[in-house]
């Protein structure tokens, strides 16, 4: 073992503190004679530590593999810098694919949106066309005219068409859409609905469009997606029709309970019936009659957006939730059945876009679309800046990868797996399902896009028209856009141009910096496989230095960045390399050494210190030795004396001749490791006389500086301003420690040692050993207290030990006696209660008091005598009682058997008998009586007064403090009790153990009567009743009842929430009544609510009428939903 061998010299050392180390033992001890280990001729698994002289793992491999290829090599050029930067190069276009979209946090919703709008060759062409100076605020756009390569959009559709026109002609490989963002006022780091966000900027879009003087611009929104609808109302009776129109630019079909679109579609076009208590009120039958009520088509626009809600508000968990239904959509759609007209090219439409969520929550996830390309009918997918296509004759449509998705099994076991909510890994089909002829299928479809045959025949027969030739069946490929060609304004061509040139631009200056970082990626290759190289230093060089492992690794890793050279962390005491610290640097040649030091911009007015071969700390080496010499000193001697201490086990019987000492017994299984301590408080004090010269000599190092070197090496001695005598030096160990300064309150023979130094007088804690054995054990501690076996006792400790033994036994005496006298109260037996009629008078007492006294008498010896009762602390400064005489309830001052709250029961009452033997036994300070007056009576019966009074001031104040005390609680615990049927909250009843007593008047609760029964009464005396029950504090549950744990602080609306998850009733259902009271402000918290630890709140939940929807006007079922809190103060409810 190597180890072993730097340190088998330590053998031939008689004396470690006075034998002569010579510069061989200091080389072996460094370690600095281990074998060099050196990239690329010696692998170690990681870097050798323990040896100096391993360069193996530094980080080094990078520079000695030269790269495989040119590429490569620019790749590692690349890697040198703090932050890679992004290949311009790669965000080139791909020719005849579309680009893509960049996401700025949580846009991908409104990215496959424009993606699908862009893809609508009419709505994309007549947005061209759009003219800036016909809209109010474009007009005003100076860019437009001062430069047109300069030119920057003001409106949201100049925006939106400046984006369309980079979208279709731009080089780069995806466009950055935060112009339009920015423009509509989205916060790009929250994700919003995607369906409304549609509906919003459609409706938005159009009434900016309607200032346009071309007509295809300003009526393309409705000419490509609006279409027509009626509600229809039909009696049962007359037969009279009622017709309502309305128009639509998509439609919301319902998808829960739905497996294919047909059922959808038949499902928001089914007839309702109108009868019973639903029945519709006939203008033409002037009364109400039966009727059927539903939706007829009448027209539909070119591209028919159908809308499937799978994004529901879920009733019991009061929260949006994600539908992950299964749904089968055909890639034709014949709406000719629909409509009630004839099969035609213009009611036969064609899947040509499907918008995704992909995950499982509503509020979580990603948008995806995949979208044909009208003019080819290639399908793309496109996942905001990644655009690929979708390969195949029959792409799986709809079907994307969900990262978060799980098995259908873990779904089951999540309470999720019910018929309308089963999905996929991939959301393909799932298992056991079969998708038919013509169809796809998908559990994350959001929206379908579909377009009329009639409107892409048109659109991919457009070319070939204008060139005189007939329309083509086959799409054809489209060309390499170039926006001279195209339908752009000069100024949005101008902006292209300028876009085009910054890609080239900044290609090129990429290209050039590739090209430098190259060539001086290949010159720091050579001059860092030289210095690595160069790093050992010879068996027979004499001069190398060290150099820190961390700072070495650092610049083999990233030498670009080189910080300073600092060796301070391993300097010892002495000012030499700490031996401790050699696996935290390696020995390098001094010629390297010097190169890495220049470079590092080590300055020599820093005096910062190098270490050499001539750094190696002999002082450190020789500590070692002596530990290393001790411990094999330990390890013989310990031997010996177990054998001794077996052969003799009795040495106090031996003869008084017999040479015997003292030992601890502690001690004598401790004194391996005292004698370890010895020797490290005896290196520690000669590293702090070191530490003192070097203050004296080195005027210029404060006392600061030298006690961080202590530190370093771990000792924790506090250098003095001025160093100590000899004399000082030799007296500072005390008898008390034996010389031993010791870092805990254990020292050798600390066990047998009283507090004045001497022998102690407990023989428990000792025994005697031979002089053999001592003599072995006692030169390990050259300056410890000797105790022969005719050492005398302390006498300090005799007389004290006497005197605490007769105190002991008067205290015993003492609780006997008053044991024996208040028996009752000691036990808790036979206490007096207002209860029995024949109690009349009584005193009271701080049941502190009582607490303390009760220690006492069980423990005398563990525990001070009681002297006072302190009966003061029950009265307030103006000398009234501060406690109530209710009797209503268990009151604070009567005994009880179960005593848990010791803090709310501070009063104890004694009987006559008893306040006689108290008075003999312990002094008091005031007397405190309790009388039943039977002269006295009135509605509540007979009264109590007090001596002193009550004070109704100060017990008002006491109470509100309690109050407040108690409306400050952490986890406890409440109740919940659900009523059922036609049960309602019990009326408020004082005298029910269900509801909780608070001193607020204000809210209906109980408050302490304040001297009389009466509130706001002058005497001081409480009603009484003869046959008083006193009422259980245990708290019995009911069935429909549960338990919460709650803080004060949480909220009424977070405590509906676990209510919730509990009775399964949505937080806006739920009312809930405590002591009578409708709580309702769900904004304040159970503190403010006064809902106190174990409350019992009831809980009356509003069911919902299954009949409400139908007795619904017909305008009020088909009007567009509210738009979502988030875009609210956007720029979608503004103007343009």
């Amino acid at each position: 073992d190597l180890e072993l061998s730097a340190w088998s010299w330590v053998d031939e050392i008689d004396d470690p503190e006075e034998d002569p180390i010579n510069a061989s033992d200091l080389i072996s001890a460094y370690r600095l004679n281990f074998p060099v280990h050196q990239s690329p001729e010696w692998k170690c698994k990681k870097n050798c530590r323990s040896n100096p002289r391993c360069y193996y793992g530094l980080g080094e491999l990078q520079w000695l593999e030269p790269p495989a290829s040119e590429d490569a090599a620019s790749a590692a050029a690349a890697s040198t810098s703090d932050e890679e930067e992004e290949d311009v190069s790669l965000e080139r276009r791909v020719p005849n694919m579309p680009v893509g979209l960049k996401n700025l946090g949580n846009t991908c919703y409104v990215n496959s949106f424009l993606q699908i709008w862009f893809h609508n060759v009419p709505f994309r062409e007549a947005l061209y066309k759009w003219d800036p100076h016909q809209d109010p605020v474009e007009a005003l756009n100076v860019s437009i005219r001062e430069a047109s390569d300069r030119y920057r959009p003001e409106s949201k559709v100049a925006s939106l068409q400046a984006l369309f026109a980079m979208m279709e002609f731009t080089n780069r490989k995806a466009v950055d859409p935060n112009d339009f963002i920015a423009k509509l006022g989205l916060d790009p780091q929250v994700q919003q609905d995607a369906a409304e966000f549609s509906k919003l900027f459609i409706s938005l879009l159009e009434s900016s469009l309607s200032s346009q003087g071309c007509k295809q611009v300003q009526s393309i929104v409705q000419d490509q997606f609006r279409g027509k609808y009626a509600y229809v109302t039909r009696c049962q009776k007359c037969l009279i029709e009622s017709r309502n129109s309305t128009y639509f630019y998509e439609l919301d079909l319902a998808l829960q309970g739905q497996k294919t679109l047909i059922n959808c579609l038949e499902d928001f076009l089914k007839e309702e019936k109108l009868e019973g208590d639903n029945q519709y009120y006939c203008g033409s039958c002037e009364s109400k009659q039966d009727a059927s009520r539903c939706v007829r088509l009448s027209e539909l626009p070119p591209v028919l957006n159908l809308q499937l809600n799978r994004f529901i508000f879920d009733m019991q968990t009061g929260r949006k939730k994600k539908l992950n239904s299964f749904v089968q959509f055909p890639e034709v759609l014949d709406m000719s059945s629909y409509l009630r007209q004839p099969a035609s090219d213009k009611n036969n439409y064609h899947l040509t876009g499907v918008l995704m969520h992909v995950g499982a929550e509503a509020n979580h996830g990603h948008y995806i679309a995949h979208i044909q390309e009208a003019t080819t009918g290639q399908w793309f997918k496109f996942s905001d800046a990644d655009v690929e296509k979708l390969l195949g004759r029959n792409p799986k449509l709809g079907a994307e990868n969900d990262p978060l998705a799980v098995t259908a099994s873990s779904h089951h076991q999540n309470g999720n797996s019910g018929g309308d909510n089963k999905r996929t890994p991939n959301g393909g089909v799932p298992k056991g399902s079969k998708l038919a002829k013509g169809n796809q299928g998908s559990n994350n479809a959001y929206m379908l896009v579909y377009t009329s045959a009639a409107a892409l025949s048109s659109i991919r027969a457009r070319p070939k028209l204008e060139e005189g030739e007939a329309p083509s069946k086959r799409p054809r490929r489209s060309a390499k856009p170039k926006p001279d060609e195209g339908p752009l304004p000069p100024y949005l061509k101008a902006y292209i141009e300028q876009d085009r040139r910054l890609l080239e631009e900044e290609i090129k200056e990429q290209v050039k910096q590739k090209q430098t970082k190259l060539k001086e990626q290949v010159s720091l290759r050579a001059k860092m496989k030289a210095i690595y190289q160069r790093l050992p230093f010879g068996d027979g060089e004499a001069k190398f230095e060290f150099i820190p492992n961390e700072w070495l690794t650092h610049y083999f890793v990233n030498p670009t960045t080189v910080k300073p050279i600092n060796v301070s962390a391993t300097i010892c005491v002495h000012g030499n390399l700490d031996l401790n610290k050699i696996q935290d640097v390696k020995a390098v040649s001094a010629s390297v050494a010097d190169e890495l030091f220049k470079e590092a911009n080590n300055k020599e007015e820093e005096e910062n210190p190098r270490l050499n071969q001539d750094s190696l700390c002999e002082k450190c080496v020789r500590n070692r030795c002596r530990t290393m010499k001790l411990a094999r000193s330990i390890g013989t001697d310990s031997k010996v004396i177990n054998e001794l201490l077996k052969s003799n086990n009795a040495p106090e019987e031996e003869s008084d001749d017999e040479e015997l000492y003292w030992i601890g017994k502690n001690t004598l299984k401790k004194w391996r490791t005292y004698a370890r301590e010895y020797l490290f408080d005896l290196i520690r004090r000669e590293d702090q006389e070191y530490a003192d010269k070097s203050v004296k000599q080195q005027p210029r190092l404060s006392l600061a500086e030298v006690q961080s070197k202590l530190s370093k090496v771990g000792t924790d001695v506090i250098v003095s301003s001025s160093s100590k005598s000899e004399e000082e030096s030799e007296a500072a160990p005390s008898n008390g420690t034996n010389g031993h300064h010791a870092s805990s309150d254990e020292f050798f023979n600390y066990d047998i040692i009283c507090l004045h130094g001497n022998l102690s007088i407990f023989e428990s804690g000792r025994r005697l050993v031979s002089g053999e054995v001592w003599r072995k054990i006692s030169h390990y501690f050259p300056k410890a207290r000797t105790f022969p076996k005719s050492s005398p006792l302390c006498h300090k400790c005799l007389a004290n030990h006497d005197k605490a033994k007769s105190a002991a036994e008067a205290k015993k005496e003492v609780a006997n006696s008053q044991k024996n006298s208040l028996g009752d109260i000691l036990n808790e037996r036979n206490r007096p209660s207002w209860s029995r009629a024949s109690l009349h008078k009584v005193y009271l007492i701080p049941r502190t008091f009582v607490h303390e006294w009760r220690n006492f008498i069980r423990n005398p010896i563990g525990y001070e005598q009681v002297m006072l009762i302190p009966n003061e602390t029950l009265l307030c400064l103006h000398g009234g009682l501060i406690y109530p005489l209710d009797l209503d309830t268990e009151s604070d001052y009567e005994s009880v058997d179960a005593w848990k709250d010791f803090e709310k029961k501070r009063v104890y009452m004694v009987s006559e008998e008893e306040w006689s033997i108290l008075k003999e036994n312990f002094e008091v300070d005031q007397e405190i009586s309790v009388v039943r007056n039977k002269n006295v009576h009135n509605a509540r019966g007979e009264l109590l007064s007090s001596e002193p009074p009550v004070c109704d001031e100060c017990l008002a104040k006491r109470c509100k403090e309690e109050e407040e005390e108690q409306l400050d609680y952490k986890n406890v615990t409440v109740y919940i009790r659900r009523l059922t049927g036609g049960e309602v909250p019990p009326k408020y009843d004082p005298l029910d153990p269900d509801f909780d007593c608070l001193a607020n008047g204000s809210h209906g609760t109980k408050r302490p009567k304040l001297g009389n029964g009466v509130n706001g009464n002058n005497g001081h005396c409480h009603g009484s009743n003869s046959d008083f029950v006193r009422r259980s504090n245990r708290r019995q549950k009911v069935r429909g009842e549960r338990e919460f744990t709650v803080s004060s602080d949480m909220k009424l609306k977070d405590f509906k929430v676990k209510i919730m998850e509990a009775f399964k009733v949505a937080p806006f259902d739920q009312n809930l009544f405590l002591n009578g009271l409708h709580l309702t402000d769900s904004s304040k918290t159970l503190g403010e609510l006064k809902v106190l630890p174990k409350s019992l709140i009831y809980l009356r939940a509003d069911e919902p009428n299954p009949g409400a929807s139908a007795m619904m006007e017909p305008d009020d079922g088909w009007l567009m939903q509210h738009p979502e809190e988030g875009f609210k103060g956007t720029g979608l409810l503004e103007g343009s």
